[in-house]
């Protein structure tokens, strides 16, 4: 009986262990998306940016999407609208790999996450969420422009970006849903997550309920042309959507 105790809790923690190593994140979503741990997990909403393990389900929705990086072979896979995908360690069963595009692999789907954000997620606040609902997580090195979607009823808005280990690397109070960061400041690390904090106020100056906060990543022009499929200009005038 001990012996059987014993083995069962072996094998217990070695699942632990298991679930433990995510395998992918899910780089791109459009349209609703759920996923679940496991086969008989509860339904959630996915996020953007959010890492999966093995035998983790992903469906979308009718008119939605999702594509799934894996970092073992650097393999994309998407599902498309109405489908339903489980994620392996080098495959997504029941989704088509995207084969026209290569793919970044682990080293810029794991800059795109970060080891320390999640302290930040596990403090009681809002959800982490897109800058715009197109907003894929990540921009090209040498992008200056935040944009956001507007908060109802805000006069101005208070935009704080922090690096990994929550330092306070620029802030800005503007009155519309846009900042530049100043041209006579460093430029951001490549490859390295950064969080932003989104705060609106009325006209009065008192601060809203609503806050917002979530990820952003620069990315080199190499690895922006991998997760696009074409050369990113970074002295384009294109600006966060």
């Amino acid at each position: 009986m001990l012996r059987s105790l014993l083995i069962l809790c072996i094998t217990m923690s070695a699942a632990a262990a298991a679930r433990a190593a995510p395998v992918g994140v899910a780089s791109h979503i459009s349209g609703k998306a759920e996923m679940r741990s496991g086969a008989a997990g509860a339904w959630k909403p996915l996020r953007l940016l959010q890492r999966l393990e093995p035998g983790d389900s992903v469906r979308c929705a009718t008119g939605g999407e999702v594509v799934v990086i894996l970092f073992e072979n650097a393999a994309r896979f998407k599902i498309a609208s109405g489908g339903t995908g489980v994620v392996e360690t080098t495959s997504v069963k029941g989704a088509q790999k995207a084969t026209g595009l290569p793919a970044p692999g682990i080293r810029i789907a794991k800059a795109m996450i970060g080891s320390r954000s999640d302290a930040f997620v596990a403090r009681p606040a809002q959800s982490h969420q897109r800058l715009t609902p197109q907003f894929p997580g990540w921009l090209p090195e040498g992008e200056r422009q935040f944009e956001w979607t507007p908060i109802n009823g805000a006069s101005t808005y208070s935009f704080t970006l922090f690096d990994s280990k929550e330092n306070v690397v620029w802030s800005a109070r503007v009155p519309a849903p846009h900042a530049e960061y100043p041209a006579e400041l460093p430029p951001f690390a490549l490859s390295r997550p950064y969080i932003w904090r989104l705060s609106a106020f009325s006209h009065s100056g008192k601060p809203l309920p609503e806050s917002r906060w979530g990820f952003v990543t620069f990315l080199s022009s190499q690895d922006a042309a991998y997760l696009t499929g074409t050369t990113v200009d970074i002295n384009g005038g294109s600006h966060i959507h």
